[in-house]
């Protein structure tokens, strides 16, 4: 039986390698897609965090900073496959919280977004 480390490694590792090819499947490869050239200089100053984490209630919030000049992004919730799960906007002025009772447990994945460019990418646990 694999420890719990071991699976936490593997799941991250296979976490990654999903959402990179879920990446070049969509066409927005890049050799750095944490932060791509085009987006190098709006990244520098983005920060977003997701409390609690692990999630262990039917809630989680999401504050996002750094996100002056942009009109609008989208926080994106995607799985451990890459599949897309939640969408919600996002801004600068109020954390934004959404509802993840129906989730089941497992890492997760949110992406700050605009005009179909990902700004930052980081994940969260679901622990109930």
């Amino acid at each position: 039986m694999l420890s719990y480390m071991k699976r936490a490694l593997i799941l991250t590792s296979i976490a990654l390698l999903c959402s990179t090819l879920a990446a070049y499947a969509h066409g927005s490869w890049d050799q750095n897609w944490f932060a791509s050239p085009d987006t190098a200089t709006a990244t520098t100053t983005l920060q977003a965090t997701a409390y609690p984490n692990p999630a262990t209630g039917g809630h989680i919030t999401f504050r996002v900073d750094g996100l002056q000049g942009f009109a609008e992004a989208s926080l994106v919730i995607r799985n451990i496959l890459g599949a897309t799960i939640k969408v919600a906007a996002v801004s600068s002025t109020a954390p934004t919280q959404l509802n993840i009772a129906e989730l089941p447990n497992g890492l997760y994945f949110y992406t700050i977004e605009q005009n179909g460019k990902q700004l930052l990418t980081k994940r969260f646990m679901v622990k109930k």
